[in-house]
């Protein structure tokens, strides 16, 4: 906990992923975090890419996901957390912070 805390004194400006993901919808992000998050968006597979742009840009919820991609909503959140992994450390923790 005391770690957590230090880190965040020291990295103030630094956002978790998801939630750099739902700012990025809501204009919030500098166009310099946009366009980094942007390009290692597009590298991940279609079916990351996928969740990831219906769940953060578009604000769906898991069970709305499901029915629209017709696969079960386990599937959605295991697509979707692999995808954020993926995204963090290709992004070595850059707006995730972590180590």
């Amino acid at each position: 906990m005391n770690v957590c805390r230090e880190f965040w004194r020291k990295n103030p400006k630094t956002l978790p992923l998801e939630e750099a993901l739902t700012k990025e919808s809501a204009g919030e992000l500098a166009l310099e975090d946009e366009l980094i998050l942007r390009q290692f968006v597009s590298q991940l597979p279609e079916i990351h890419r996928e969740v990831i742009y219906l769940r953060f840009y578009l604000d769906y919820e898991y069970k709305d996901i499901a029915s629209l991609l017709d696969i079960p909503e386990g599937t959605v959140k295991s697509r979707l957390n692999r995808a954020l992994d993926t995204l963090r450390q290709q992004m070595g923790g850059a707006l995730d912070g972590q180590d």
